[in-house]
């Protein structure tokens, strides 16, 4: 790519004019349509009956139509989700994002510049907007994002005619024209030549009013220069030019690098120029995306050419037909003969007066003379319009309605008495035919958003405290990029709140204050089911109702369930959170009914340990009973054990006299037996 030579660069837009010369000239009749005065008729015949003085009434159904398809996105709103995709990617950073990208479209009043991209989009199928990085004010050196709207984007942006993709991310360059005024530009550029480029438009229709301007153009491209990455082996990627320092450290640690690749790295650069030369030097942007974003309205490649469509296109016929049908309705009418009364002079004749004032007199009866030689008077003519004429129009107003896929409920009409059911199903029948639409615009916010995310970890790189939007609407003061301690060495470091790979997703749902109605039903409902519901949340459903005070009646709420600790830490914001950490690092002055139910409690202590020490000094004295009559059966234990000693040696000395009269009586019966023997 020649991006130095500006002979080049001019014939490129040169080809790209030329190759889209025709969707372009359609668009911009479309628009022409809408807008001018007589737009709506053919200008052959417009101007014909102009010089014949013929009526051309203009009875426009078509911009009802564009109001309702605008309309829809007043009752809804695109809802872009930032969600982690890699890296240094995680939930908390992702959710930062997220209000970081809602914040950034509400300070660029963004739903506006919506609205203005989905009728430009159903009029000439074609509309841009851009991203840009400003001052966020004339004495600050904080800088900011901000989505701008791109007008007359039809005759002013044209890109890489080798990308394909309809979001054009695959775009290496853009050009953006812009008309400046003759003082604006030597304001500026006071030794630029003043020579206008060619916008490419074939056709001028406003001849008159128009402001003497010179059209210049900026050139956004991508530069690519090479990098390498180096894989380590527990998983992180990074720069090898960048991490040089800091391989040694890791090596320390045993993460060594495995792989390395050389890859793409790309930035975005613009340049401003005229046709006689260039006007500024090269800068670089915060961006490697292009950061101009294209809408499309159904685009195609049909044989290698760039094609899209236009929803007031295929409404212009049956409008100028409808136009046609009705002014003529309405010259037949004027030009065609009132009825009139049919008589001779001389059935007239003394009765002229009465007769010539039959429009306005209310006598019931007139009177004329007989002629004999005449009929009686008779009434004739009157407008003869010519009846296919209506028929004509009729078809045609049905005819706009049904290309444009828009019906009675949609539009607001409906004649018959039809349930509420039917209504909305036929307001379905609407929208699901016009959902591409919404899909495309859906695609553009998607890429928008792409460009934010690519452009917010160099604009927002420092400590900084932001608004931020949430999604009810709210505004918080959230800072990025704070210093924490490292809980290892101590020392405080600054944190990147929105570094990492993210990916984008966009939906079209109703608008927050729809979802507030919803959100209200269903905690009623739950309530009916889950008791204490409603009770748990009734901050939130304070908030929901629009009405005076009621916010102040939910923050009053909340307090109390923040103090109640029914809050969940998740849920806190940064106030609340700050205010948590006072209450634990504070003594908290003592409630007067905790202290009286804590003077209760000791005064219940004190008297059951009154009641303890009585029962311990009674269970004291019986077992001192007890002991006593432990000591007093010990004694007759002792007793009883003498007397039983003293029988024992009684029974001992009768034993052993008992003993020896036994060996007295056996000694005796052996002598017996001896003597016996001896007798023998």
């Amino acid at each position: 790519m020649k991006y130095d030579d500006l002979d080049w660069l001019k014939k490129q837009l040169s080809k790209i004019q030329s190759n889209e010369k025709d969707e372009r000239d359609a668009g911009r009749k479309c628009q022409v349509f809408i807008s001018k005065k007589g737009g709506q008729w053919e200008d052959k015949i417009w101007k014909k009956w102009g010089s014949a003085g013929r009526p051309r009434y203009e009875y426009d159904r078509t911009t009802p139509i564009l109001d309702a398809l605008v309309g829809e996105l007043e009752q809804n709103e695109f809802a872009a989700k930032v969600s982690p995709a890699g890296g240094q990617a995680t939930k908390p950073r992702a959710e930062t994002l997220n209000s970081l990208v809602r914040s950034i479209q509400v300070w660029s009043d963004a739903s506006h510049i919506y609205k203005k991209v989905a009728r430009k989009l159903a009029t000439t199928g074609f509309d841009c907007c851009r991203v840009i990085h400003d001052y966020s004010k004339p004495d600050s050196f904080d800088q900011d994002l901000i989505v701008k709207y791109i007008p007359n984007a039809i005759d002013r942006v044209y890109f890489d005619p080798n990308s394909e993709e309809q979001d054009r991310s695959d775009a290496e360059y853009v050009y953006v024209l812009q008309a400046v005024t003759t003082e604006e530009y030597e304001k500026k550029w006071p030794k630029g030549k003043k020579q206008s480029l060619d916008d490419g438009r074939q056709q001028d229709y406003y001849q008159e009013g128009k402001r003497k301007v010179i059209t210049v153009g900026e050139i956004l491209y991508k530069k690519r220069t090479k990098k390498t990455l180096v894989q380590m082996s527990n998983g992180d990627v990074f720069e090898k030019e960048a991490s040089l320092k800091i391989m040694d450290d890791l090596a320390l640690v045993g993460i060594m690098p495995i792989k390395e690749r050389e890859v793409d790295d790309v930035k975005v650069y613009s340049r401003i120029f005229d046709a006689a030369g260039w006007l500024e030097d090269e800068k670089p942007t915060v961006f490697s995306l292009l950061p101009v974003v294209p809408f499309y309205h159904c685009f195609e490649i049909i044989e290698d050419k760039i094609t899209w469509r236009r929803i007031v296109e295929k409404l212009m016929d049956p409008q100028r037909v409808f136009n046609y049908a009705v002014s003529r309705q309405i010259e037949e009418g004027a030009l065609a003969p009132r009825k009139k009364i049919w008589m001779t002079e001389k059935q007239a004749e003394g009765n002229e007066d009465s007769l010539a004032k039959m429009n306005t007199s209310a006598a019931p009866v007139e009177f004329y003379k007989v002629d004999k030689d005449a009929p009686p008077p008779y009434e004739t003519g009157g407008p003869q319009i010519n009846p296919s004429l209506a028929a004509t129009a009729q078809e045609a107003s049905s005819n706009i309605e049904a290309i444009a896929g828009m019906y009675a409920a949609n539009l607001a009409k409906n004649p018959g008495l039809q349930s509420g059911v039917a209504i909305e199903l036929q307001q379905n029948k609407g929208d699901t035919g016009n959902s591409s639409f919404y899909v495309d615009i859906a695609k553009g916010i998607t890429y928008l958003c792409k460009v934010l995310l690519d452009g917010a970890p160099i604009v927002y790189d420092t400590r900084r405290d932001i608004l931020m939007a949430s999604e009810d609407g709210t505004m918080d003061m959230v800072t990025l990029n704070d210093k924490v301690q490292d809980q290892q060495t101590g020392e405080w470091v600054s944190k990147n709140d929105i570094v990492g790979d993210y990916t984008v997703t966009c939906s079209m749902g109703a608008m927050f204050s729809n979802k507030m109605e919803a959100a209200n039903n269903s905690l009623l409902e739950m309530q009916k089911v889950a008791p204490g519901t409603l009770e748990n949340n009734i901050d939130i459903f304070m908030r929901n109702v629009s009405a005076p005070g009621m916010d102040k009646a939910a923050e009053r709420a909340r307090e109390q369930l923040f103090k109640a600790g029914k809050i969940p830490e998740s849920q806190m914001t940064e106030q609340e959170k700050e205010q948590m950490m006072a209450m634990m690092s504070q003594p908290q002055q003592p409630d007067p009914a905790m202290v009286l139910a804590e003077a209760e409690m000791v005064k219940a202590q004190a008297d059951m340990m009154d009641a303890n020490n009585k029962q311990m000094q009674l269970q004291l004295e019986v077992a001192k009973i007890e002991d006593k009559q432990r000591n007093t059966s010990i004694s007759e234990a002792e007793a009883m054990a003498d007397i039983n000693n003293t029988n024992a040696d009684t029974a001992k000395k009768l034993a052993e006299t008992e003993k020896i009269s036994n060996e007295s009586v056996s000694m005796a019966i052996d002598d017996i037996e001896r003597m016996s023997d001896r007798l023998i």
